[in-house]
């Protein structure tokens, strides 16, 4: 009887250290890219939400730049571009203390416009103490011509994809904003109520990725990448890799305030698991621009 319990031991050790072996093998794949591409990839969405400091740097470094480049957050994106094709959205506040976009210098304009098919700038709030849902429609809809208005002037171009901070808005805001060309507004990664979207709306979401609600589009985000160790974010891209009804369409973004070289090597990663499995990146979810 001592002989079969020691054997029956053995045995769960040995299953548990294979389990552990292979689990390793998956996540060192996932890490370097070496998991074949099993299938045909879908459109990856790559965001940054709360931008509002490259325009303050560029703005304040005008006489020194030479390039919109010469920002780092700007250059290490364009690396990312260049290496693997990868387009960006970056969501963007109108004020932040004693600066606001009206007074950014539009000197770059015409090299953000070349750069316009992988970069793109829209609304995201006024500031951040921006609640969109104590502001009238009418407000919301003034805050986004307003920012809109100064985006175009700076780049020549924006975005009809948005995230709305805090994923707030009333179905008048959301239904007006619309009305004003925005094609799609992107929901929680947590599956937090986003805008004026029910619980079972939700679900529907995180199943589904998309949602119509009437002649508005909603889009599940994915992934925040905020606050991620190297482990969660291999364990998420592996998570997501094997979910084979979520593949279609991958929405990831971060905050510009959480940018560092930590995040820079996670958006490197994520980008190039995703070019090796055959995504494409899109900055507008319906448009395939």
């Amino acid at each position: 009887m001592h002989i079969k319990a020691k054997k029956v031991t053995i045995y769960i050790i040995y299953t548990i250290c294979v389990l552990v072996a292979v689990t390793g093998v998956f996540f060192i794949g996932v890490w370097n890219n070496w998991l074949p591409p099993f299938f045909s990839g879908g459109i990856a969405h790559l965001s940054i939400d709360d931008t509002i400091d490259v325009f303050r740097d560029l703005n304040a470094s005008a006489n020194e730049y030479s390039s919109i480049f010469d920002n780092e957050t700007l250059n290490e994106l364009h690396t990312l571009h260049e290496k693997y094709d990868a387009k960006f959205s970056l969501y963007c506040y109108y004020e932040k203390n004693d600066f606001n976009l009206s007074m950014v210098t539009d000197r770059y304009r015409e090299e953000f416009m070349a750069n316009d098919d992988w970069l793109c700038f829209g609304y995201h709030a006024r500031n951040g103490k921006t609640d969109l849902l104590e502001l009238s429609p009418k407000e919301v809809e003034d805050e986004y011509i307003l920012t809109t208005k100064e985006l175009e002037r700076i780049t020549g171009s924006s975005t009809s994809t948005l995230r709305l901070s805090y994923y707030k808005g009333s179905f008048e805001a959301v239904n007006r904003l619309h009305d004003l060309g925005v094609d799609a507004f992107l929901t929680s990664s947590r599956n937090n109520l986003s805008y004026y979207l029910s619980r079972e709306d939700m679900l529907y979401l995180e199943n589904h990725d998309i949602y119509q609600a009437d002649k508005v589009k909603f889009v599940h985000t994915d992934l925040c990448l905020d606050n991620l160790s190297t482990y969660e974010l291999c364990l998420s891209i592996l998570r997501d890799y094997l979910d084979t009804d979520q593949r279609d369409l991958y929405c990831v973004f971060t905050h510009e305030w959480n940018l560092n070289e930590s995040m820079y090597k996670h958006f490197e990663y994520l980008c190039g698991f995703l070019k090796t499995h055959n995504y494409s990146f899109s900055m507008e979810i319906y448009t395939g621009n």
